[in-house]
């Protein structure tokens, strides 16, 4: 084969996709990350869900801590004041605040 024909082969360079703005933290988007993570329906997951509810382990946080910054451009720091107890709907405040010292905005069901 020559060179020639090797090149006229060749696949141009992919282009880079453009940026995307991380999407707004919500109840459903917290759901739907730790329904995806845990293998459950997302209506498995109520706002009086507790961590202990959904076994969070700190593996499992990890695990959504790397989803949640990829997807939604939240960096929290590992010093959260979270307890077994903690419901889903705490969890969703703590995380807001930690974010971006606002409230998480309201879901589309207004789960909070």
């Amino acid at each position: 084969m020559c060179a020639t024909a090797s090149r006229a082969h060749a696949s141009p360079p992919m282009p880079t996709p453009p940026w995307k703005p991380p999407v707004p933290l919500t109840y459903d988007n917290v759901v739907s990350i730790l329904a995806e993570i845990k293998g459950m329906d997302e209506d498995e997951i109520t706002p009086q869900t507790t961590l202990l509810d959904v076994e969070m382990d700190s593996l499992l946080l990890v695990e959504f801590a790397v989803v949640l910054t990829e997807r939604h451009g939240v960096d929290w720091e590992a010093d959260l004041d979270l307890t077994p107890a903690t419901t889903i709907a705490d969890f969703v405040h703590v995380l807001a605040e930690q974010s971006s010292g606002a409230e998480a905005a309201p879901s589309v069901t207004g789960a909070l």
